[in-house]
């Protein structure tokens, strides 16, 4: 991904129980065709590999269907692992990264 943050469509987030999608904090994002995207964060937990992952999550209402549902950023998703892509195989691996404190 060449996303910085994760961002997803606005009808995930009624999805997963957010009523009121721009009660959120308002952030916009440069998208893919070139305009500025309205985006409303809602911290939100992600599990992946059976791993939490808590994001302030956008979400956008006109995000271009077409191009994405959503997308995984490098700095709030990506950052939690190394990944290693297998070409061959057609497959990657997600390590976790473990963070100290």
């Amino acid at each position: 991904s060449g996303a910085t943050r994760s961002f997803f469509h606005a009808k995930y987030a009624t999805e997963i129980g957010i009523k009121d999608v721009e009660r959120g904090p308002r952030e916009e994002f440069y998208g893919i065709t070139g305009d500025y995207i309205p985006g409303y964060c809602h911290d939100v937990t992600l599990v992946f590999e059976n791993s939490p992952i808590l994001l302030s999550m956008p979400f956008c209402p006109d995000f271009p269907e077409e191009y994405f549902s959503g997308i995984l950023g490098r700095e709030d998703f990506f950052s939690h692992y190394r990944i290693r892509f297998m070409e061959k195989k057609r497959s990657m691996e997600f390590v976790p990264e473990l963070h100290s404190s």
